[in-house]
């Protein structure tokens, strides 16, 4: 989970761009410091993430995980309040890093209370890597989408 989509660009939290802000209207600047329109914003993709239809979506179509994601996020931010999606979507992402105190924003949506992933401190340049033992995976012709994922487990 180290996708703008989770909150993350690799192991750094987002910000939210200045340029961003600025560009906004008014209202749209101060929604996205209100607590309350960015916990609701929050919890509503949260729903949305774990609807029955996003989930069927997300397993269909595992390649347009972060656009699928992305849309959540947009449509969470317009139930919210935000009149631009895209300047709720930078709030959001943003809320890790500008509000990291907040139990209540940061434990609503599964995306940022679950997200363990941390730069590791253990490794250091020049340290030999990990003894990690590795399985060769076969991969049969023409295996795509669930139903061809399962059905080359059967065959290899």
């Amino acid at each position: 989970m180290l996708f703008p989509a989770s909150g993350r660009n690799n192991f750094e939290l987002l910000d939210l761009p200045a340029e961003v802000v600025c560009a906004a209207s008014e209202l749209d600047a101060w929604r996205c410091s209100d607590r309350a329109t960015l916990l609701r914003a929050l919890a509503r993709d949260d729903e949305l993430r774990r609807s029955k239809v996003v989930q069927d979506l997300l397993t269909a179509s595992p390649e347009c995980t972060t656009q699928i994601l992305t849309m959540c996020q947009q449509y969470a931010c317009l139930e919210a309040g935000f009149e631009d999606p895209e300047v709720g979507v930078h709030a959001i992402r943003s809320v890790p890093k500008r509000f990291p105190r907040d139990a209540e924003l940061l434990s609503t949506p599964m995306w940022i209370r679950e997200n363990l992933s941390r730069a590791g401190d253990n490794v250091v340049v020049g340290q030999p890597a990990f003894d990690v033992p590795v399985t060769p995976v076969v991969a049969a012709q023409g295996c795509s989408g669930k139903i061809g994922r399962e059905s080359c487990r059967e065959r290899v």
